[in-house]
């Protein structure tokens, strides 16, 4: 409970409670102990190692430096010296003898090429064999073990602290060593550096003096290089150091000798500094400070204690309820017992993510509904605009003008814009003149616009489209190409001026690309009327009415024969052809005859724009009417079919609370209008007439049949409320469920 995240009242009992004995404990340890301590030792160490980090760092990148800069230059490339030139190895000596200039930090430098017979230097060339035995020679390190060394390592490497003899004298050297060419994958030599190691002492020396301190410098490998100082190397424990790398006043012992040691590392070489420093110089006489605060420290930390403990039993009980009822909300999301504030947002977190969920499925149901919708918009599905309302008003989809237009654009690239910038663009144009919908997610590069207004107003909307095609051409760079479909008053005819639109856009080699071709334009160039067969269509219908399949299913074949060998053009055809579609379904639907929703789809007149051929647009011609026909051809048996599922749904839900004329369109797949013109048609009343006949029919026998009570007899055949049911059986019989009983048991005796 004391661990938990508390409410603000508990966080702030806490705080008053810690803040006096702390304050006093920081204000007299702190003070008086630790910041003397950790500043002592942290402004000396710290000081120390980045002053000596800092100087030989700045000589590491020197060498670096000149490395590299002997890897670009030619005269000291592996292809100029193996030219075995007298020439360009003096060329190569001076060069080299311009790079030596003074330098304090190290003493000399050599270049060696691993397949060579020469090293190069300032002073000269040597042999291998001659420089590594009389001019620098290594206790215990050969040039093929460099030449081993420096391929093992692309950015180089350097050697500890050893003793080099020359001259009949031995020095202390540290070798570094970088390959050439510098961090090559594969190198072919190395040039390597003699650094004196008291050259190093020299740079730190005055404070190693004043500090009493010792210096011990690692690789990044974390070897030993040198040991600067009283110290030595092998008196320390480097697994010990490797632990506690990049930290500060660390104390050890060396020695029976208490040491602070603090540690950084370069981030230019990775070379590890860590210092040693001799604890007396820092702690002085502390012994008795540190008892004293550790005694004080004690007693205060009782008295909290023994607060905490009174305030929490005097707060914790309201906490204790919210926890309990928060346990109750979570429920089995509780994996472990929680206590005090966890539970509480652990409750919180368990309805926010499931609210998050529900709030993504609505959402994503309602994009994939909405898109369902247009595409049923545009096939036609609707009769009028309070059936498609009914539908879309859930999902924001509403149509309240009696105009209506579909356009087409056709982008030359869609994929280089995104979602709100071909929002941000129909805004801008449409938003202040037109109710509109977008339809995306269809091929070819291809936007649909379904537009919604009071007026057919053509002329304005292709003002518009000029407008939307030098919003996108100019703030975009996009070309695009838009066909615009005739405006019509009926929803029914959305269908229509979508492949109104589909032809037009077709149309865009004959009128260009990046125009606004509407249909009206295309029609009074192709002179669709002429060819439309007005007295043939007549026929048709006359056939359908009549249902006559032989005479139907011939003069059809006529129709399409005489327009293939008119060799019409194919946007003409589509017209030509959809037109006679729907005048066919306008006579089934004109004499009553019932279309269910299957035959509906697998119509899909709109599968007429995707045809690429007269040829193609007869033989789906031919597939469509004859759907239709064999519709109409079963008609007889399929209303009584439909008339006996009506009163049997009807008949076995009658009595439930929530029966609706929706609910009853949705089992029997047919729309809502159509059932009740259907059921009006074949029985001569409405459907809340026959269900409430139905309901009173029961209440009557209940009343005189049974001692439930009144309510109970309501709530049995879908009255929630007893007064709109008192109301409704008055309204039926004239008198109240009451009196209905007493008279009708006075009769019965």
């Amino acid at each position: 409970m004391l661990k938990s995240k508390l409410f603000t009242r508990y966080v702030t009992s806490y705080t008053v409670l810690f803040f006096i004995p702390l304050l006093i404990l920081a204000f007299y340890a702190f003070h008086n102990f630790n910041d003397v301590l950790r500043k002592e030792i942290n402004s000396h160490n710290s000081r120390l190692l980045e002053q000596s980090k800092n100087a030989i760092d700045l000589r590491v990148e020197e060498m670096i430096k000149l490395s590299i800069q002997i890897s670009n230059n030619p005269y000291f490339s592996k292809s100029h010296l193996e030219e075995d030139s007298f020439l360009n190895v003096v060329q190569a000596t001076k060069l080299l003898e311009n790079f030596s200039i003074p330098n304090n930090f190290y003493s000399n430098f050599f270049i060696y090429y691993f397949d060579r017979d020469l090293i190069y230097s300032p002073q000269g060339t040597y042999s291998p064999q001659y420089f590594s035995k009389s001019i620098y020679k290594y206790d215990n390190w050969s040039l093929e073990q460099l030449k081993n060394q420096v391929i093992m390592s692309r950015k180089g490497f350097v050697r500890p602290a050893e003793y080099i003899h020359m001259n009949n004298s031995s020095e202390r050297y540290i070798t570094y060593v970088a390959p050439l060419p510098y961090s090559s994958e594969q190198p072919s030599g190395a040039v390597f550096y003699l650094i004196r190691e008291s050259a190093i002492y020299n740079m730190v020396k005055e404070t190693l003096i004043s500090n009493k301190s010792s210096i011990l410098i690692l690789d990044n490998e974390f070897n030993p290089i040198t040991m600067l100082g009283d110290l030595e190397i092998n008196s320390v424990d480097l697994q010990q150091l490797r632990q506690h790398r990049n930290q500060f006043a660390l104390k050890t012992t060396i020695k029976d000798k208490p040491y602070f040691i603090s540690s950084i590392t370069s981030n230019k070489t990775s070379w590890t500094y860590i210092s040693f420093m001799p604890t007396d110089i820092v702690t002085g006489k502390l012994s008795q400070l540190k008892m004293s605060t550790i005694e004080l420290f004690l007693f205060l930390f009782i008295i909290g204690i023994l607060l905490i403990y009174f305030f929490m039993h005097l707060n914790y009980k309201p906490l204790n309820e919210l926890t309990k009822m928060a346990t109750r909300i979570a429920g089995s999301t509780l994996s472990t017992p929680l206590g005090g504030l966890e539970t509480v947002h652990s409750a919180v977190d368990h309805m926010s993510r499931q609210i998050n969920v529900l709030e993504q499925k609505v959402e994503s149901a309602a994009v994939t509904m909405r898109f369902r919708l247009l595409q049923q918009l545009l096939k036609g599905y609707f009769a009028d605009q309070e059936e498609f309302n009914l539908k879309g008003a859930e999902y924001g989809l509403t149509i309240s003008g009696t105009s209506y237009a579909v356009l087409i654009i056709m982008f030359d690239s869609i994929k280089q814009l995104d979602e709100e910038q071909i929002d941000t663009a129909f805004k801008e144009t449409f938003a202040h003149s037109y109710h509109y919908f977008v339809l995306e997610n269809v091929p070819e590069d291809q936007i649909f616009l379904i537009l919604n207004d009071e007026n057919d107003q053509m002329g304005a909307c292709e003002s518009l489209c000029t407008e939307l095609l030098k919003n996108f051409k100019n703030n975009y760079g996009i070309h695009c190409t838009i066909g615009i479909g005739n405006w019509h008053s009926s929803i029914s005819d959305i269908s229509k001026s979508y492949l109104q639109a589909c032809s037009a856009i077709d149309y865009w080699p004959i009128r260009g690309k990046h125009t606004i071709i509407t249909y009206q334009q295309m029609e009074e160039s192709m002179n669709y009327i002429s060819h439309y067969p007005h007295q043939q269509v007549e026929l048709l219908k006359a056939y359908i009415s009549e249902r006559d399949a032989v005479n139907f299913a011939t003069l059809l074949d006529a129709i399409i024969k005489s327009l293939q060998e008119k060799n019409i053009p194919l946007i003409t055809a589509r017209l030509i052809f959809y037109n006679m579609v729907q005048a066919i379904i306008h006579t089934i639907y004109k004499n009553n005859y019932e279309l269910n929703e299957e035959i509906i789809k697998n119509l899909d007149i709109i599968s007429l724009a995707r045809q690429d051929s007269v040829d193609d647009l007869s033989i789906r011609i031919k597939a469509i009417c004859s759907e239709l026909f064999v519709s109409v051809d079963h008609k007889g048996l399929a209303e009584n079919k439909q008339n006996g599922r009506m009163k049997q749904y009807i008949e076995e839900h009658y009595c439930e609370s929530h029966f609706s004329l929706q609910s009853m369109s949705d089992y029997l797949n047919i729309s809502v209008s159509y059932l009740s013109h259907s059921f009006k048609a074949q029985f001569n009343r409405n459907i809340s007439d026959y269900v409430n006949d139905l309901r009173m029919t029961k209440v009557k026998c209940d009343l005189t049949n049974t001692d439930k009570n009144v309510q109970e007899i309501a709530q049995s055949v879908g009255y929630l409320n007893q007064s709109s049911f008192i109301r409704k059986f008055k309204q039926t019989t004239g008198i109240t469920p009451g009196a209905y009983r007493e008279l009708s048991r006075k009769g019965t005796k």
